[in-house]
């Protein structure tokens, strides 16, 4: 039983390490108003000396467990799309010191594959370009050929 409950928390773990920012707030609201209810039960179970508040233990465990694996799926997930991006950077600073210029796009430059996540733009000449992915569907961070360096914020 243990093991099924562990495998769940981390299954939901996965799942709400894809949320953006305000499924977070509407899940950390959630938990508020589920730690108000088991602190009320607790309390009736101190006043009433009866034992309901070890259901309550049980899910805050796996409550726990789910926030602990999704904030570590998360973690990987950003750092994946670093790497990947990190990678594409030398990719297409290589295709131009090969071609004088950047692509118009990716297939021609790198062998890394992208899904949506990670989006790259050019300027009309091909002599700056732009990588930029989303850390949690608000906050994005971006590389700048020009400048050389990476920026994050809203």
């Amino acid at each position: 039983m243990t093991a099924i409950l562990l495998f769940c928390s981390i299954l939901i773990g996965f799942s709400i390490s894809r949320l953006t920012v305000f499924d977070f707030i509407y899940l950390f609201i959630f938990a508020g108003l589920l730690l108000g209810l088991a602190l009320l039960v607790g309390l009736i179970d101190v006043i009433q000396k009866t034992n309901n508040f070890s259901y309550f233990g049980l899910i805050f465990l796996f409550f726990a467990i789910s926030v602990v694996s999704a904030m570590t799926f998360s973690k990987e997930r950003v750092d994946n799309y670093r790497r990947t991006a990190e990678q594409m950077v030398k990719d297409l600073e290589k295709f131009k010191a090969d071609t004088g210029r950047y692509p118009d796009y990716l297939d021609s430059a790198s062998s890394l594959r992208l899904g949506t996540e990670i989006y790259y733009n050019t300027d009309t000449s091909g002599q700056s370009f732009h990588i930029s992915y989303s850390l949690d569907g608000w906050h994005k961070e971006w590389y700048n050929s020009a400048s050389k360096q990476w920026s994050g914020g809203d």
